[in-house]
């Protein structure tokens, strides 16, 4: 036992590994991230309903969204944005590597009336044989990927966009980064049974990469027959750091904000929302 709990608070090397996919492909872990994405109330999975609300009609005014757009939405989930933009009229499509999520979207998809394409694919590895005017990609998914699998995953986007195609993401701030703090948690059931339907322990440590302004959550779930580690890695951003990223994928900032719904930048935000153009 103390050998196990030496190895386990040691500070992984950064990105040493990726388990995110655990999240949304476990048959236990993605219905409680699907419950959560769909609560409405809360932002733990996804915002909730109202701050979505803002963040759509800001982008459908400020874009001019229309019934002749084509729009992709990278790490859809259950479709929370492209069930609202289809009932704009936009032609939408989603993509996503939960299948629970998909099938959640899809039955939603098909109960209103809507007609839009849902794809299970890991988006790192998507090749899009359509284009797209716009694509989405909201809360924080490139914070969650390593320098190379960023790099990929913006190359996979501006493949898929038309001429002059735009990129509306958003990234956590370096003003964000500085509210963390390492910590380490032993609980029974850790976060009430979110890692697995029989009982276990958990352990969740909080690592700070401080000249990289990158973040751990780190979860040992240990079951009486099996032990599971979940990395959550997030990397926190200035704007510099987000324009020299783009750029290096052929996107040109055009415009940024601390909410997607106010004509504004505030330094002090957690957030920073960004919309890109394709050169």
């Amino acid at each position: 036992m103390y050998k196990y709990l030496e190895n386990t608070t040691r500070r992984p090397e950064l990105f040493q590994e990726y388990t995110a996919k655990e999240l949304w492909v476990d048959e236990h872990i993605s219905k409680q991230m699907l419950q959560f994405h769909l609560d409405g109330e809360n932002d733990i999975a996804s915002r909730s309903s109202s701050k979505i609300d803002k963040i759509i009609t800001f982008i459908v005014e400020k874009l001019k969204i229309t019934k002749n757009t084509d729009i992709i939405d990278y790490g859809c989930g259950p479709g929370l944005y492209t069930q609202r933009l289809a009932k704009i009229g936009a032609r939408v499509s989603g993509i996503d590597f939960s299948p629970n999520s998909i099938e959640y979207a899809e039955k939603e998809g098909i109960r209103n009336g809507l007609n839009i394409n849902y794809i299970v694919a890991d988006y790192l590895n998507y090749q899009s044989q359509d284009k797209f005017d716009l694509a989405l990609l909201i809360y924080y998914d490139l914070c969650a990927l390593s320098p190379i699998q960023r790099k990929k995953l913006l190359t996979n986007i501006y493949n898929s966009l038309k001429d002059d195609g735009r990129l509306v993401l958003d990234v956590l701030s370096l003003s964000s980064f500085k509210k963390r703090s390492e910590t380490i948690k032993l609980e029974k059931n850790l976060m009430n049974g979110f890692w697995s339907s029989s009982n276990y322990f958990g352990i969740m440590q909080t690592f700070i990469y401080e000249d990289k302004n990158v973040v751990l959550d780190r979860y040992d779930i240990i079951e009486q027959t099996q032990t599971k580690i979940i990395y959550n890695w997030l990397e926190y951003y200035d704007l510099e750091k987000i324009m020299m990223e783009l750029k290096e994928s052929g996107f040109k900032l055009e415009s940024y904000y601390s909410e997607l719904s106010e004509e504004k930048f505030d330094k002090s935000s957690d957030e920073i929302f960004i919309i890109a153009k394709k050169t």
